[in-house]
């Protein structure tokens, strides 16, 4: 019920409809592909969370679509695991504030950038603001580079775009941000992987994806009856 509620009717119903009936593949409602999202998504923030404690934090720059992830935390009410701030938008004097947290603390800060084209002016602001005021801050109390690189994951496109050539060229962790947008976005690593930062449960999601797919292989029978094109 909270996840309908989340997707809505607007854009919803009509949206699957017309995309069955171009024959368009509907990889976001697919349950096979949201297993392979929790598999990844649940091992890479377990390594996100190593060495952080409950006075820990993660600043994360998004905007749009890509911030999924804090609806979905919000939504089912998660509270175990690190605080997480979502940054969407620029406001300089905010961004000051955030920064002098940083350098007074870099080391319960973990920053995650989400941009699929790595384009995006407001987040390569935000986002490289901090990364830079981390990184500096994290040298200057003599942390090994290997260490620093720790603190910080981008999901952004497999394949193109800045922050895509950033992770090849330095290094740093990364998860793929998916070809679609919006609030579909939740049964990706978009969403999953902030739904495992803040403690979710992977035996219940299983379960109910178990449960996904056997209403869609039953739906799948049905449809190609109604709709036999």
């Amino acid at each position: 019920k909270q996840m309908a509620r989340l997707v809505g009717p607007k854009g919803g119903l009509d949206k699957v409809i017309k995309s069955v009936q171009s024959g368009h593949a509907l990889v976001h409602l697919d349950p096979e592909q949201t297993r392979k999202a929790v598999d990844v998504s649940e091992a890479m923030a377990k390594r996100f969370l190593a060495g952080s404690d409950a006075e820990s934090e993660v600043l994360v720059a998004a905007i749009g679509g890509s911030v999924s992830g804090d609806y979905l935390m919000r939504t089912l009410d998660l509270k175990d695991g690190p605080k997480v701030t979502f940054i969407t938008d620029y406001d300089e004097e905010r961004l000051g504030i955030i920064l002098e947290k940083i350098r007074k603390s870099p080391e319960k800060i973990r920053i995650v950038i989400i941009s699929k084209s790595g384009v995006t002016t407001e987040v390569d602001v935000n986002g490289m603001a901090m990364v830079d005021a981390l990184k500096k801050a994290l040298r200057a109390k003599g942390v090994p580079e290997d260490d620093i690189k720790e603190h910080f994951l981008f999901i952004t496109d497999p394949q193109l775009g800045n922050l895509r050539e950033k992770v090849r060229d330095e290094g740093y962790m990364s998860l793929d941000h998916p070809e679609h947008g919006g609030r579909f976005t939740m049964l990706t690593e978009l969403g999953l992987f902030f739904y495992f930062l803040k403690g979710g449960d992977s035996n219940g999601l299983l379960e109910a994806l178990d449960n996904w797919g056997n209403d869609t292989k039953r739906l799948s029978g049905i449809s190609k009856k109604i709709i036999p094109y």
